[in-house]
């Protein structure tokens, strides 16, 4: 929008803007884009507030045409343009990452400093191997660090979830060789083989045991095998094909006697997770006592079995031999319950 005698009313820094926004008096243009579209700018704006930009026109390789800028579209590098003349403008999920490389490539360290704080308060689960992996790409070593902090002390729903794959092999070495990382090996093991999945996609493999091996390389050496359940192994990685027999033959050993046959090839070094405690038992209900220490309701049963073999013997002998030649044993034996049967387990 034009504005009327904007000299006089507007401050130095919004007259500088207004000048970029209405492309009034520019030295120096760019042409941005897949689409090759030109936009015009200021050599002194840009030359405060970058070095790259300085030595691009004014160095022995001085550009002393229009400069080209393929990689970055025009309404991205408008924004970034746009930030060199005002210091203001949003941040947001769709421009940070063109605005942190923009500011990466021309040396602009302020706009960095907003955009890699702007992805450091966005960490979360879903997030953090992706900005793990962005921080790698940019160098960003705070960036990387806080990623990976937050992957460690969340390791169980970060490495359960689909984001793993945004990895490179580096980043995920990291990851894996940490002891830091409070997972189980076992979720441990699987992360790496659905990473390795994926990556074997990528690279056009099948997606075989040994072929998970190979893209992992140097990865695969941090998975813990001695610190998986010895059930585990069995079922889950001694029929794949990812471990050769040497390698097999010894932890096979190592389960059986840890001992006598000590780890050459792997390390048993726990890591920060610690398994949960187990659940406690069911204690068997039991009767309580009455004054004498016996059970009350056990007392009263015996009362009423004196009871009732009292009546049986009352009468005459006749009457008590026709009462027992009455008296038939039970044809089936009575099955004890389910219920009955788990407590006397767990009393055990």
């Amino acid at each position: 929008m034009e504005i009327p005698d904007w000299q006089a009313r507007l401050s130095a820094l919004e007259c500088n803007h207004y000048m970029f926004e209405q492309q009034i008096h520019c030295d120096v243009q760019f042409r941005v884009g897949t689409h090759a579209q030109l936009l015009g700018a200021h050599r002194y704006v840009l030359e405060s507030r970058s070095d790259v930009f300085t030595v691009m026109f004014h160095g022995p390789l001085a550009e002393k045409g229009v400069v080209d800028v393929p990689e970055i579209e025009l309404d991205d590098f408008k924004e970034f343009l746009r930030f060199l003349y005002t210091d203001d403008g949003p941040v947001d999920a769709d421009n940070v990452l063109v605005l942190l490389y923009s500011a990466k490539k021309y040396n602009v360290d302020t706009l960095v400093r907003r955009c890699v704080d702007f992805l450091a308060d966005n960490l979360c689960a879903e997030t953090a191997c992706f900005l793990m992996e962005q921080g790698h790409i940019f160098n960003e070593d705070g960036l990387r660090m806080k990623a990976l902090a937050y992957i460690f002390e969340h390791a169980r729903t970060v490495l359960g979830g689909p984001h793993v794959h945004d990895l490179c092999k580096e980043c995920l070495v990291h990851v894996l060789r940490s002891d830091k990382l409070k997972a189980p090996e076992t979720e441990i093991y699987e992360t790496a083989l659905r990473w390795a999945s994926a990556e074997c996609e990528r690279r056009g493999r099948s997606d075989s045991g040994w072929d998970r091996r190979v893209v992992l390389g140097s990865a695969f050496c941090h998975i813990r095998f001695p610190l998986l359940p010895a059930r585990y192994f069995l079922d889950h990685v001694m029929r794949y094909d990812v471990l050769t027999m040497r390698e097999k033959l010894e932890l096979t050993r190592y389960f059986l006697d840890s001992e006598k046959y000590p780890l050459q090839t792997f390390t048993a070094r726990r890591r920060a997770y610690k398994e949960p405690p187990p659940l406690p038992k069911r204690q068997p209900h039991l009767p309580k006592l009455s004054e004498n220490g016996r059970g009350g309701s056990q007392q009263a049963g015996n009362g009423g079995a004196r009871q009732a073999d009292a009546q049986f013997l009352s009468g005459s002998v006749s009457d008590v031999r026709q009462r027992l030649t009455a008296r038939q044993p039970s044809a089936r034996r009575v099955r004890m319950s389910f219920a009955a049967r788990l407590q006397i387990f767990e009393s055990l």
